[in-house]
C-alpha cells in the first residue's frame, strides 16, 4: 500500500493511498464530506476515488482528476 500525505494541513484529516492500483481517501477524523450528496465520513471510512470524485475538508473542496500517463 502506497500512501501520500497532504503537507499543507498541520493536522491530518485524510490519508490518500493506493491499494491494488486504485486510489482511496480515508478519513482520519470526522467532518470530511464526500460528493455532491455531502455524505459525512466517519473516522476510518474509506472512499474509492474515481475521476471527478470530490471531497471537502472544512471549506476547501478537492477534486480527484485522472490524467493520462
Amino acid at each position: 500500500v502506497q500512501t501520500c500525505a497532504l503537507p499543507i494541513f498541520h493536522d491530518k484529516q485524510v490519508e490518500l493511498y493506493i491499494d491494488n492500483d486504485h486510489p482511496y481517501c480515508r478519513a482520519l477524523t470526522e467532518g470530511t464530506t464526500f460528493g455532491n450528496e455531502q455524505r459525512v465520513l466517519k473516522e476510518g471510512d474509506s472512499i474509492l476515488l474515481v475521476h471527478g470524485s470530490c471531497f471537502t475538508i472544512g471549506t476547501t473542496k478537492f477534486t480527484y482528476i485522472e490524467k493520462d500517463k
